[in-house]
């Protein structure tokens, strides 16, 4: 059985990313996520997004 989770975290980890992104590269408009374990730490899922 897989465990989800929880929505909290995703959220925290989510907002991470933003700020990161945002000092890093301050003009950024896009983030194109690849490979299974970046997908599933910030989406919280392994399904596939693009085909």
């Amino acid at each position: 059985m897989e465990e989800q989770v929880p929505a909290r975290e995703l959220a925290d980890r989510m907002a991470r990313f933003r700020a990161r992104m945002d000092r890093d590269e301050p003009d950024w408009e896009l983030a194109a996520i690849f490979g299974p374990v970046n997908r599933y730490y910030l989406a919280g899922t392994l399904q596939d997004q693009l085909r």
